[in-house]
C-alpha cells in the first residue's frame, strides 16, 4: 500500500498536483481492534467523533476511501459499517461471495475475485482428474461454512460425492477442540478418500495439520482455498511435507519485483533511532485509538522475519497478495483522479469530495495496475485468472510451481506436475 502511494504522489499520471495521504492500522486479526479505526475514519474532518446528522451528504469525514482488511470475516464488519455512510472500501482478500450482495454492501469492492469463481475452478480441476470421491472441510467460521456451502452446490450436479463434510475448530488448544480435530481427521479416515478439499483460515489449517501429522495421518491430495496455500504459518509447519501433495489456485495478478527491495529498505530505516524519534509528533491520535506504542515494534529487522514470510518475498510467491494490495490503492486513485476531472496536468473541479461522490465513480469502473487493466463488475468484483498452483519441495519449505491455469476452463501443464511416486490419485 505505502509503495503504491508513493509511486502515484510521485508520478503524473493519477492526480497531478494532488498527493495521497493515508493513515495505516493493523486490525491485529480481531473485530474489535478493527473497528476503533474504522470509527476513527468516519470522525468529521479536524474531530476525534462521528457526528449525528438526519442527511449525510454534506458530511466530511477524516478519510475518502478505506483499504482492506484483509479477511471476509473483518469485511463482513466493516463493510456493513462503512456502507451506512456510502465510504468506499477495497479489500486486497477479502472473497466471501457473500460481499458481493450490493443491498448489504453498496460500497464494498475487492481487487480479487470471489469464492464461487474460486470454487469453480477446483470442481474443474476435481472433474478432469475424476476426483469424484472426496472428502470437504472448512473451518469453523463464516468463511468456511460460506465455502463449503458453494463447493456442494457445484458439486453434486456434477457428479463428485462429498463421502464427508466436517468443520475444523479454529484454535486446538483445549481438550475439547483436539477432539474435534481428531473426529475430523477420524471421519476422513474411515471415508477412505484420497482427496480433501481444504476451504480453510490458515489458523484452522495449522491445527488439523500439526495435529494430523502427530497422529500419523495417512498422505492425501489436499485441495487447498487461497487464504491457506501461501500461509507460512502452515507452509513452516514441522514436517508438513508428510501430509501429501498440496494444490490449489491464486489470481494472477502482475508481478512487482522491486517490492521486496522496497520491504528491506523501509525496514532498515524503521531501524534507525532518527526515523523512529520523529514519528512521535503523530504518536497522540494512534495512542488514543489503538494504545500505547510497543517500543520493540520500532526495530523490526528483516532478518527477524519468518523465514517461510522471507521465502515467499524473495521468490515472489506473494506476489498475487502483494499486487491486490497495490491496484486497490490504483483504484482509489483512479475513481478520485475522474470525480476531480484530472486531465494531464491538473486537476479542475473543486474540493472537497464526499465519500459517496468518489463512490459513484467507482461502479463498473477500469483502472490500471502496472500492465494490467481491471473493471469492478456491478458487485464490485474483478475478473482476473487464476494460476494452478502445486507445492514442490525444494527446502523444509514448500515452493509454489504452476502447473495449469484457469479463466472459465481449466488448462493444465501435466509435464509440470509432480505426484509423490509418480501415481496420479483418483480417488
Amino acid at each position: 500500500m505505502k509503495m503504491a502511494v508513493e509511486e502515484i504522489n510521485n508520478g503524473s499520471a493519477l492526480l497531478p498536483g494532488l498527493r495521497l495521504g493515508y493513515d495505516l492500522f493493523d486490525t491485529c486479526s480481531e473485530p474489535v481492534v478493527t473497528m476503533k479505526p474504522s470509527l476513527m475514519f468516519m470522525a468529521k474532518v479536524g474531530s476525534h467523533s462521528i457526528a449525528a446528522y438526519c442527511n449525510y451528504t454534506q458530511y466530511q469525514p477524516r478519510v475518502l476511501a478505506v483499504i482492506g482488511p484483509h479477511s471476509s470475516e473483518l469485511a463482513l464488519i466493516t463493510g456493513k459499517f462503512f456502507s451506512f455512510f456510502l465510504m468506499p472500501q477495497v479489500s486486497y482478500s477479502a472473497s466471501m461471495d457473500r460481499l458481493s450482495d450490493r443491498e448489504t454492501f453498496p460500497s464494498f469492492f475487492r481487487t480479487v475475485p470471489n469464492d464461487r469463481v474460486q470454487l469453480q475452478a477446483v470442481v474443474a480441476l476435481l472433474l478432469n482428474f475424476s476426483w469424484n470421491w472426496v472428502a470437504a472441510l472448512g473451518s469453523d467460521d463464516d468463511y468456511g461454512r460460506e465455502g463449503l456451502s458453494i463447493f456442494s452446490s457445484l458439486a453434486n450436479p456434477r457428479g463428485i460425492c462429498i463421502a464427508h463434510e466436517g468443520l475444523v475448530p479454529l484454535h486446538a488448544t483445549s481438550d475439547q477442540q483436539l477432539g474435534k480435530v481428531f473426529d475430523v481427521l477420524q471421519q476422513v479416515n474411515q471415508s477412505n478418500v484420497q482427496v480433501v478439499v481444504l476451504f480453510a483460515s490458515p489458523r484452522a489449517v495449522y491445527s488439523l495439520f500439526s495435529y494430523g501429522i502427530r497422529q500419523g495421518l495417512s498422505p492425501k491430495v489436499w485441495v487447498a482455498s487461497e487464504s491457506w496455500l501461501t500461509s507460512d504459518m502452515v507452509t513452516t509447519l514441522p514436517n508438513v511435507a508428510h501430509v501429501g501433495t498440496v494444490l490449489g489456485f491464486l489470481q494472477r495478478g502482475a508481478e512487482l519485483p522491486e517490492f521486496s527491495h522496497y520491504v528491506e529498505t523501509h525496514l532498515a530505516l524503521a531501524a534507525d533511532p532518527t526515523f523512529c524519534a520523529s514519528l512521535n509528533a503523530e504518536l497522540d491520535l494512534e495512542e488514543g485509538v489503538m494504545g500505547q506504542r510497543c517500543p520493540q515494534c520500532d526495530h523490526v529487522m528483516l532478518q527477524n522475519l519468518t523465514s517461510g514470510l522471507l521465502q515467499n518475498l524473495s521468490t515472489g510467491q506473494l506476489h498475487h497478495q502483494i499486487f491486490a494490495t497495490y491496484a486497490a490503492v490504483y483504484s482509489v486513485a483512479q475513481a478520485l483522479h475522474n470525480t476531480l476531472q484530472c486531465n494531464a496536468s491538473s486537476c479542475p473541479a473543486s474540493e472537497p469530495v464526499q465519500p459517496w461522490q468518489l463512490l459513484e465513480n467507482m461502479y463498473n469502473m477500469s483502472f490500471r495496475a502496472r500492465n494490467l487493466t481491471l473493471q469492478f463488475d456491478d458487485k464490485g468484483n474483478v475478473d482476473m485468472e487464476y494460476d494452478l498452483k502445486m507445492w514442490v519441495w525444494q527446502s523444509p519449505t514448500p515452493v509454489l510451481h504452476t502447473v495449469g491455469t484457469f479463466n472459465g476452463t481449466l488448462q493444465l501443464q501435466h509435464s509440470e506436475m509432480y505426484w509423490p511416486g509418480n501415481q496420479v490419485r483418483t480417488r
